[in-house]
């Protein structure tokens, strides 16, 4: 059967890859057909030689990237039965489990992996999630450690003891982390968002900019990183053209937000552009009729302009749906 398996390994990789191009571009459909011929295959393969081991751990790496775990437990099952000695099918198995919220199955999983072969970086890195899912935090940086003592260039296990230093408050250990993630992967876009948030705590706003810049350059469709570029410019003072461009960018992709078109509205209000803060403030309340900011950010536009009537209506109709806006208050006792 070898043999057999060797005349299809080449197809079987190639509708692998082929799957793993499709899931990168979002197109799961397409993904899936072509894993679903490789499993078909490899049915055939177990079919005429059900003692393949590699046959069963191959057909296990699809259930897992198709996400039916509990098939891939089932298979790296059959194949530690035929090789007990087998440590990728134990840690394969641990990351089935660990997906299927089973840390301590897991956990045993991993401890054998490292039994087996005591220098896999990657069951140490995977331990430590699973005893980061446990809560035991201490516990996961021993194991991250190891993989990193292990694999110096193990980018993912910087970032996840990075994450537990930043959950402990050692923002510094995990700025370190995650900039030698960085440096030995600088197009994780993850990597970027999490440090960004580190400094962010640590009120060094330049440098979160910096960080959304290049999540956003990786990631150009994702809201949060204009979302959080934008409050970065607000807290460095560099609030206007900047803030005012990411917003912009924000309803491109999501038009139907009424909080994005006050947020953009309040920008255009502090930069005198009072038209665009009333468009964008009308637009808001046309989203949401109950945006009390809405009304109240329009009502001050209103004011400035001295269009007393209609910033008493905007005033009075946002205190009916929010009574606790005292700035508000404030406005339109000042205006009356």
């Amino acid at each position: 059967m070898g043999n057999k398996f060797d005349e299809a390994k080449s197809k079987i990789e190639a509708l692998i890859e082929k799957g793993k191009e499709y899931f990168s571009n979002n197109d799961n459909a397409n993904a899936k057909k072509q894993l679903d011929e490789a499993i078909d295959i490899l049915n055939t393969v177990i079919k005429l030689d059900p003692n393949d081991t590699f046959a069963y751990v191959k057909r296990g790496n699809i259930y897992m990237m198709i996400k039916q775990y509990d098939a891939a437990v089932n298979d790296f099952n059959e194949a530690i039965k035929l090789d007990p000695n087998h440590a990728f099918a134990y840690r394969r198995r641990g990351n089935a489990y660990y997906r299927k919220d089973q840390p301590d199955a897991a956990i045993s999983d991993y401890n054998e992996a490292i039994r087996l072969n005591p220098n896999d970086a990657i069951a140490y890195n995977w331990r430590g999630e699973a005893y980061r899912r446990k809560g035991q935090f201490d516990t996961a940086i021993e194991d991250y450690s190891e993989a990193i003592k292990l694999d110096p260039n193990y980018a993912s296990a910087y970032v996840n003891r990075g994450v537990i230093y930043g959950g402990k408050g050692q923002f510094d250990d995990a700025i370190s982390d995650y900039t030698e993630a960085i440096r030995i992967d600088p197009n994780n876009d993850f990597t970027y968002y999490v440090r960004a948030g580190i400094y962010w705590i640590k009120g060094q706003y330049n440098d979160v900019i910096n960080d959304y810049n290049e999540f956003i350059r990786l990631r150009p469709n994702d809201i949060w990183g204009y979302v959080n570029r934008g409050a970065a410019y607000r807290a460095t003072g560099q609030i206007y053209d900047a803030m005012i461009n990411d917003l912009s960018e924000i309803i491109r992709l999501e038009p139907n937000d009424t909080y994005v078109y006050s947020n953009r509205g309040e920008a255009y209000l502090e930069q005198g552009q009072y038209d665009e803060a009333i468009s964008d403030f009308t637009e808001a309340i046309r989203l949401d009729s109950n945006n009390s900011l809405a009304f109240g950010y329009r009502g001050k536009v209103y004011k400035q302009l001295g269009l007393k009537k209609q910033a008493i209506q905007d005033f009075e109709k946002a205190l009916s749906l929010d009574t606790n806006l005292d700035w508000v208050r404030q406005e339109l006792e000042q205006i009356r």
